[in-house]
């Protein structure tokens, strides 16, 4: 003010001034701060989505094992139709079945619907045996189920071998994925869910059991950030599991129904080459979608997204010659939209309304 009188300190140094959520690099000071005491937090806000009613288990599987058996058909109706309706043809059937191996059938038939009768014994067990003598009746069942599917594909195996020898080794190939993509899991190759995830799935409405690892019903809103990442890190897996399944199990509906047909065929039958892949194309499209459709439900979608906004985002600054204030991170802290933080010799700006995430991390941003 003009005229006024200044009071200046008698050091020439001006003291410094300490920002609400800023700190010298030097000191750590407000390494604490930015979580929810700060004013300019936000916790976000969640909007309740309709109960979308989704197919249960017996359904889809049934569903799968429909759409598997008409491809295989159809693929065999594509290689082995005759052309029965002209005048002089000598065929009265819609197709050449003399010419298909019925092994080869039964096995790609196989294949396809393992799941179904150890799903069935299994949702009767769900509603049928008590709590405390289920996990001994679901045993049960597999030993009772899987040990004749597996007796019945080794049969069909050994006479596939007989009459096509060396050629054979082509029914293996999915096996060999699934290895790779599973490991030395037995499981997940004959359910698509564990009996916990299931008895989960049809606890509708209750408050789910933490036990990690298992299945996750409901989003936890929480201000910790150490339970946000470790929830995003449970949700992640288990992402990345219902992916892998979508993706190999539709990719073996392909194979056997669409493929494997192919390798047993006569070199004196003539086919329309371009009409059979598209007819792969196609049934691995279908089966792809009909998995996603029921691995990545609404509500499952919606837990994510949820988890997500908890989460946050940090956007890495380039700052060359230019000196701003700024927090140094803390994995202890929930940051507040619009926070400048440095981690890992980078200096990074929260884009979320809370942010857990740890700057710079990939597996966070992809989240996101």
């Amino acid at each position: 003010m003009a005229g006024g009188r200044r009071n200046v300190p008698k050091s020439g140094t001006p003291k410094p001034v300490i920002h609400p959520n800023t700190s010298d690099d030097r000191s750590g000071l407000g390494s604490h701060r930015g979580g929810l005491s700060s004013p300019h937090m936000v916790m976000p806000r969640h909007i309740n989505i309709p109960d979308i009613p989704t197919d249960g288990e017996t359904v889809f599987e049934l569903l799968a094992l429909i759409l598997s058996a008409v491809a295989l058909a159809s693929q065999y109706l594509n290689i082995y139709r005759t052309v029965w309706w002209l005048p002089h043809s000598h065929m009265d059937q819609a197709m050449n079945f003399y010419l298909i191996d019925p092994y080869v059938v039964a096995f790609s038939l196989l294949m396809l619907g393992r799941r179904f009768p150890l799903n069935v014994f299994k949702q009767i067990c769900l509603w049928c045996v008590p709590l405390t003598a289920y996990n001994v009746a679901v045993q049960f069942f597999r030993a009772i189920v899987i040990t004749p599917q597996i007796i019945s594909l080794v049969w069909c195996v050994y006479n596939i071998i007989l009459k096509h020898g060396f050629l054979t080794i082509c029914l293996g190939y999915p096996i060999v994925v699934y290895i790779v993509v599973f490991g030395a899991a037995f499981l997940p190759f004959f359910e698509l869910w564990t009996h916990e995830q299931e008895r989960c799935n049809h606890s509708k409405g209750k408050t789910p059991s933490h036990r990690i690892g298992v299945c996750i019903l409901s989003h936890i809103c929480s201000a910790s950030p150490e339970i946000i990442r470790e929830e995003v890190e449970i949700l992640k897996s288990d992402f990345n599991s219902r992916l892998k399944k979508a993706l190999f199990h539709s990719f073996l509906v392909a194979y056997y129904a669409g493929f494997v047909p192919c390798c047993f065929v006569q070199g004196a039958i003539h086919y329309d080459l371009l009409w059979v892949v598209q007819h792969v194309a196609f049934v691995w499209l279908g089966a792809f979608t009909l998995y996603i459709v029921h691995c990545f439900p609404p509500r499952y979608c919606d837990i994510l997204h949820r988890s997500a906004l908890h989460l946050g985002r940090w956007r890495h600054l380039e700052t060359r010659n230019v000196h701003v204030p700024y927090n140094i991170w803390s994995d202890s802290t929930l940051w507040h939209q619009g926070a400048l933080v440095k981690h890992a010799k980078g200096l990074f700006k929260a884009e979320g309304l809370t942010n857990a995430a740890e700057p710079g991390n990939a597996t966070h941003s992809r989240f996101f």
